[in-house]
């Protein structure tokens, strides 16, 4: 049953044709593409700017954060290793 459907629904795209755009539609694109400036004003540039510093200032914070967390755990575990081991 289910494939007798599928198969309807298949069928039905028989005998139909290919979309065809009007003639002159793609010219018109061409052209409204051409007339359109291509700059990007400046507070676009600023903002980038600050979106790219923010994000390189977060980025250092989490690289030194990283890097202070490991010498505390590196130095936390090499003292507890020591007196486990009651070394004299």
């Amino acid at each position: 049953m289910e494939n007798e459907r599928i198969n309807q629904i298949l069928n039905s795209t028989k005998g139909s044709h290919r979309a065809s755009p009007a003639p002159h539609v793609f010219d018109a694109i061409q052209r409204k593409i051409l007339l359109e400036p291509k700059t990007v004003s400046i507070q676009h540039w600023r903002w980038a700017a600050a979106a790219a510093v923010v994000i390189c200032a977060i980025n250092a914070y989490a690289v030194f954060q990283t890097q202070n967390s490991e010498n505390v755990v590196d130095t936390y575990s090499q003292s507890t290793l020591i007196t486990n081991y009651n070394l004299y």
